[in-house]
């Protein structure tokens, strides 16, 4: 198994890789607690309050009925959230690079 064919001068990855291939290639970075935390509002969304109780207590800090429905609508937001935040920290911005 080899890495992926990446171009040097810009960092454009030139091969595509099977989901789960990038996903072991891929390189971890961390991320804080603050860094999720504050991309909730409680006071928008009280399913924000749940979702911040799920991250902190797991799955089995909150009922089955509580985990039902608008969960995972705030676990997609709150993910994009932070992809948004951590591009932008990259220099990455919805107009381009």
């Amino acid at each position: 198994m080899s890495d992926p064919k990446v171009d040097p001068d810009d960092q454009r990855v030139l091969e595509q890789l099977p989901l789960p291939r990038a996903l072991r290639t891929a390189t971890p970075f961390p991320l804080t607690a603050s860094a999720i935390d504050d991309c909730l509002d409680e006071e928008r969304d009280h399913f924000d309050e749940l979702f911040h109780r799920a991250r902190v207590g797991g799955l089995t800090s909150i009922g089955h009925t509580e985990r039902s429905g608008h969960l995972s609508r705030v676990v997609g937001e709150v993910a994009e959230s932070v992809a948004e935040v951590v591009l932008d920290e990259l220099g990455y911005t919805s107009s381009g690079r």
